[in-house]
């Protein structure tokens, strides 16, 4: 009896530590980049968050209720970069990019982007081997 109480236990705290899911509606909107990025070296472990610094301003990502991925307000018209989105279990953004149009350029196929992070207006997507932190924009 004693043991089937603890497996129980063991069972619910398990249960308990998983990731919370990530509704569509969650990241809905603007998102500003933070200029924070954290990097995984050679090992696979994560660095410190870093500050970057650039005299560029990095765009705004915006999610769209139509599941578009929006660039400073508009779809981007560069090769590889990514239009459409939907939000897959285990807060995983699946994307599809444009390269029909890019004659030239052989996009890389990159997994889809994780959710890290989505709490207090702050968004952190994993995106490969780069983190990157986002602020909800106004």
């Amino acid at each position: 009896m004693k043991i089937l109480f603890v497996s129980l236990i063991v069972a619910g705290l398990f249960m308990g530590c998983t990731t919370a899911h990530i509704s569509p509606e969650d990241i809905i909107g603007k998102w500003n980049n933070a200029y924070q990025i954290q990097s995984k070296d050679e090992n696979g472990k994560w660095s410190q968050w870093t500050t970057i610094n650039t005299l560029v301003a990095l765009p705004t990502l915006e999610f769209t209720t139509d599941g578009k991925i929006l660039w400073d307000g508009k779809q981007s018209d560069f090769c590889c970069v990514p239009r459409t989105y939907t939000i897959k279990k285990g807060n995983v953004i699946a994307y599809s990019s444009g390269t029909s149009s890019c004659e030239t350029v052989d996009c890389v196929e990159y997994k889809d982007w994780v959710i890290e992070r989505l709490k207090n207006d702050t968004l952190e997507i994993n995106q490969h081997y780069t983190k990157v932190r986002y602020l909800r924009g106004k």
